[in-house]
């Protein structure tokens, strides 16, 4: 149990987290039929923001062949996808975090500051409506979290795996997103109540 001010809550997911590596080989029909759904979102002269997270670099791999967009990044597998060719890509510095194999601390904090995207493309590491978009390290959810704050429409990819779990730190409230894609084992209680907060839920 977690212990909060008045009470106390499970947290359902696991506070080890799992290597980036180990992550890209899990769920991949769903990741890619969610990553599929997601290309639709991309339209010609769009900035976008591309988080870490096995399912966004999936959809990074889609991406290869357009030359009509900016592709904003901190996620070092996302940005390798598109280095030969495809988008004008922008990679954000800062402190490495082997885990998500992405940037997080004060450089990028800075460099994002001033940066404003069209959509940003989301993971998490667990997903509640009580507890919002949570992730296993608080510096990672403060970016996440600027991020956000910086974009006209925030785009969440999770399988429905993510969905009760409650990680170490919170990222957003869940009603920050715009738009949840997921898979069709995802819970049909918890489809119906993000509607009802005007969230568009897309299965894939």
């Amino acid at each position: 149990m977690w212990r909060t001010h008045g009470g106390a809550f499970r947290i359902n997911g696991p506070l080890r987290e799992t290597p980036f590596g180990v992550k890209t080989a899990e769920a991949t029909e769903q990741k890619q039929r969610i990553a599929v759904a997601a290309l639709k979102y991309v339209n010609p002269s769009e900035t976008i923001f591309l988080d870490a997270g096995s399912t966004v670099h999936a959809l990074a791999r889609m991406l290869a062949d357009r030359t009509d967009i900016t592709v904003v990044t901190r996620s070092f597998p996302a940005a390798a996808e598109l280095t030969a060719s495809g988008p004008r890509l922008v990679l954000i510095g800062g402190d490495l975090r082997r885990q998500s194999q992405s940037t997080i601390g004060p450089i990028a904090h800075l460099a994002l500051q001033d940066l404003y995207m069209d959509k940003v493309f989301m993971g998490t590491s667990g997903l509640s409506l009580e507890h919002g978009l949570t992730t296993h390290d608080p510096t990672e959810g403060h970016i996440q979290g600027i991020v956000m704050n910086h974009a006209r429409q925030i785009i969440l990819l999770a399988d429905s795996s993510k969905v009760g779990k409650v990680c170490f730190a919170r990222s957003v409230p869940v009603e920050r997103i715009h738009v949840l894609i997921s898979d069709k084992d995802l819970d049909r209680k918890f489809m119906s109540e993000l509607r009802k907060r005007g969230i568009e839920v897309v299965i894939a």
